[in-house]
């Protein structure tokens, strides 16, 4: 699919990679090392200038079989009508080539005369500032940093070096986000807390004063919502990874790698311990804490504290185990119900009789 013109050599990417070359050269090839790969896909889409990946060894029938011009492989694969290169995770290893063919950022080095740089911006070397993006009095951005198209950065804002913030996105003032940081197009960070005093006539807005914090490597999806806390910090742990659509309120605290997956949802002063795992559709009630390496499975609602490192799933959320059970037995009550009717006539037919 050619997206990478120049391609990359594959005694080039198996070094990159920590792999090991093997199987067989094509007829009137320049040799395995020397073929060049153009990109990377899916065992069922590889072309002929692509390099595809099986995690199995049990697999290799399939690659060879594919359009693939070659096959990353577990250690254990020796041989293969295919070049291959060998390495202890494949999984691992093709998403490090996947990497090497993602497009590159168009945004040219330095500050397009179109956007709006405030006094007191302390921008590093090798900063990429977008068209119509705007950065507010005394905010700073590291080196190497991209500001994309649109972007709106409040005051006294702090962005890490590497970090990318793709276009339409909103960063409330005050924020800090780490290095190597990626927010994708539509996110908003740094806005209000949702907090109200009803005074007996109306709700009164609290005022949200506190900040947001984003650690280092932490990614931010499409379209996410992250509140600024009431007093004090909401705070993203480093390595975390935060999928599209999530919304996280006020004084949230969240734990180093963890995974939010689509459309959670995370209520005020909640507590999330380290490698915690979200999946899709969770929600979360307001001051609940949840323990290091736990896992709530999609559609949970967490509305008590769960302790670290087990599995949850069900509303409310409990051990998927039990919950497993419980989901049984439900499906077991229209016979039971049938069951129990057929003994009431029998009852009722004995007590005719009697």
């Amino acid at each position: 699919m050619n997206q990478n013109k120049k391609g990359i050599a594959l005694s080039w990417l198996a070094e990159r990679l920590g792999g090991e070359l093997g199987g067989s050269c094509p007829s009137g090839g320049r040799g395995i090392g020397g073929i060049r790969i153009y990109g990377a896909a899916g065992i069922e889409h590889a072309g002929c200038e692509e390099i595809t990946y099986i995690d199995q060894a049990s697999k290799i029938n399939a690659a060879e079989e594919s359009g693939a011009a070659a096959v990353i492989v577990p250690l254990e694969v020796e041989g293969a009508s295919k070049p291959i290169i060998r390495v202890k995770n494949p999984r691992l290893a093709f998403a490090e080539a996947l990497s090497l063919f993602v497009p590159a950022s168009a945004l040219p080095l330095g500050v397009d005369s179109r956007a709006l740089i405030s006094r007191g911006v302390r921008l590093g070397n090798g900063v990429a500032v977008g068209p119509w993006a705007i950065i507010s009095e005394n905010s700073e951005v590291a080196d190497n940093a991209s500001i994309h198209t649109q972007v709106c950065i409040g005051e006294g804002v702090k962005i890490g070096e590497g970090t990318l913030i793709w276009p339409q996105v909103v960063i409330g003032w005050g924020t800090t986000i780490g290095a190597r940081c990626m927010i994708h197009p539509g996110t908003v960070i740094g806005s209000d807390g949702f907090g109200y005093i009803w005074d007996g006539e109306r709700h009164r807005k609290i005022p949200q004063i506190g900040k947001v914090v984003i650690e280092d490597d932490v990614e931010i999806g499409a379209n996410c919502t992250i509140d600024r806390s009431t007093t004090h910090i909401t705070r993203i742990g480093r390595g975390t990874k935060i999928d599209n659509q999530v919304h996280i309120a006020h004084n949230v605290t969240i734990g180093e790698n963890c995974i939010i997956a689509g459309k959670v949802g995370i209520s005020g002063s909640v507590k999330i311990g380290n490698r915690v795992i979200l999946a899709g559709q969770v929600g979360v009630v307001d001051h609940v804490t949840i323990g290091d390496d736990a896992i709530v499975l999609a559609r949970a609602a967490v509305l008590n504290d769960l302790p670290a490192g087990a599995t949850y799933s069900g509303i409310p959320a409990h051990p998927h185990r039990e919950d497993l059970r419980e989901q049984a037995a439900l499906r077991k009550l229209p016979e039971l119900l049938r069951e129990i009717q057929e003994l009431k006539k029998q009852i009722d037919a004995l007590k005719k009789e009697g």
